[in-house]
């Protein structure tokens, strides 16, 4: 992206500016790192491996998870890069601006807890039925966009959490359980983790080649 590309060039060239006061300051405390950083954003847009990702999840059911995925996907490519829907200003629109995010991502994260799949309305409400048998639930809603607008979608299973199977799942999202997912495990989070940058990269550079 734009960012890391600039922060490369400012810290390649050794040129202190106060347009870069984040790379700066990481610089100072802890150069390893940022060295470390400034090689990855410069591989990944030589190598095409720049895109956009939105993390899809369900709050009830792995908020946690996906707030720490988050900040460990921003520092592996760029802040501007990843979408988190507690990014949003207050006052603005949410639903107009979850579908622009999703349309405009080139992975979806679909963040898979244990109770992802069987979360049920409030009884005061809907009778309690299942979330996802709502064509208004918004999990359902942002991965119904993704699947429609060719995005890479990659479910992540939380901690043994299984893919749902088509006959638990509503309509277009019948084809999630045919989608290849990834653990992500408390105990192995580094490994896990690894890999799962490893992948988003790999879909980057797929969406990229498939524009050229």
């Amino acid at each position: 992206g734009v960012a890391p590309k600039k922060a490369a060039v400012a810290v390649a060239s050794g040129f202190v500016s106060t347009r870069h006061p984040n790379a700066i300051l990481q610089f100072r405390n802890d150069n390893s790192e940022l060295v470390e950083a400034v090689g990855r954003a410069v591989g990944d847009f030589i190598s095409g491996a720049t895109g956009r990702l939105f993390i899809s999840y369900r709050r009830s059911d792995a908020a946690t998870a996906a707030m720490l995925l988050s900040e460990k996907l921003k520092t592996e490519f760029d802040d501007d890069s990843v979408f988190l829907d507690t990014s949003m200003d207050t006052g603005v629109g949410f639903p107009d601006r979850l579908r622009t995010e999703v349309k405009a991502s080139d992975v979806v994260l679909a963040v898979i807890g244990p109770t992802w799949l069987d979360t049920r309305e409030p009884r005061r409400i809907i009778g309690s039925r299942r979330r996802l048998s709502n064509p208004a639930d918004w999990v359902r809603t942002e991965l119904e966009i993704a699947l429609d607008h060719g995005g890479e979608v990659i479910p992540v299973l939380l901690d043994g959490t299984p893919i749902p199977s088509t006959r638990h799942l509503p309509g277009k999202l019948k084809r999630l359980a045919t989608l290849n997912a990834i653990e992500m495990r408390i105990g192995q989070f580094p490994s896990d983790f690894e890999r799962l940058a490893k992948q988003v990269r790999k879909a980057f550079q797929r969406r990229n080649a498939s524009r050229r």
